[in-house]
């Protein structure tokens, strides 16, 4: 028996876990667009990346060799690494070595192209002499200072090398080397006797 009420209504209602129709949200559009345009700014700053190393390579492969060790490598100097890299009296032990190794190589190259023609030349033993070590130290440098130049303009540095040189080489022999012409002697004469006198503090407080 019907009373009007439901006429027209489904007999069952539908399940509540009906699924949903689906539909396209106005968001989703913005979203791929958002990341088509992050896509496109990485890999314009991959190019970027790219670019700079290029460049990087090629100036690390134009870069000159330097004619010494740095200071900073290997230094242990502390405050002293103000210093230049071959100043024996401030250089660290693996700095040393280095610099026994470069000025050998130097002192041989100059023994066979600038003292050919000459009897006096750089005797064999001259790194037994600290004197010596020195002055041909400071030659190196100014040899260096010479030629290793770059693209700079002509000096007159080249001239006043040699002039030092045989300059130098001359007094060795007439100094450090007197007495090793036929063999290294050992110099004799006591280290203590150069030290300062034991006055020195007494005289600079009275001056």
């Amino acid at each position: 028996m019907s009373y009007g009420f439901d006429d027209g209504l489904p007999l069952e209602p539908e399940p509540a876990t009906a699924p949903l129709p689906i539909v396209d949200t106005p968001d989703e559009v913005p979203l791929k667009k958002r990341v088509d345009e992050l896509e496109n700014l990485f890999d314009g700053y991959m190019s970027v990346l790219s670019t700079m190393q290029t460049q990087m390579e090629t100036l690390a492969e134009g870069a000159p060799t330097p004619a010494v060790p740095s200071a900073s490598d290997d230094d242990d100097r502390g405050e002293e690494s103000e210093y230049a890299a071959y100043c024996w009296r401030y250089a660290s032990p693996a700095q040393k070595k280095r610099l026994w190794v470069q000025l050998r190589e130097w002192v041989d190259w100059a023994n066979g192209v600038l003292c050919s023609n000459k009897w006096q030349y750089i005797r064999p033993c001259w790194f037994r002499h600290p004197a010596a070590v020195e002055e041909l130290t400071a030659l190196w440098a100014a040899w260096e200072a010479a030629y290793r130049t770059g693209e700079a303009e002509f000096t007159d540095a080249a001239a006043y090398f040699h002039d030092r040189f045989h300059t130098v080489v001359h007094r060795l022999w007439d100094g450090e080397f007197s007495e090793c012409i036929r063999g290294h002697q050992e110099p004799e004469f006591d280290p203590d006797l150069r030290l300062t006198g034991n006055d020195f503090d007494q005289f600079i407080q009275q001056h």
